[in-house]
């Protein structure tokens, strides 16, 4: 279930940017992302998964906002 439909779900409105946040398995170092995946995605990117002060690692795409973490 997407973002969008959560957000439907939850009475959220949804005509703002909504950041998705996608958990990743611990050691996960790279990631792939091409917005929904859909026709209104994006261009598919690889992102690196950067290390964080509180010991999790991040990335965010430029394209779309989604975070990718790893606790």
């Amino acid at each position: 279930m997407s973002v969008q439909e959560n957000a439907k779900e939850l009475n959220i409105p949804t005509t703002g940017p909504l950041v998705d946040i996608v958990e990743m398995p611990q050691g996960t170092s790279r990631v792939r992302c091409d917005g929904d995946g859909g026709a209104l995605g994006h261009p598919v990117i690889w992102l690196t998964l950067a290390e964080q002060s509180s010991g999790g690692t991040l990335a965010v795409c430029p394209y779309c906002s989604r975070k990718f973490v790893s606790r």
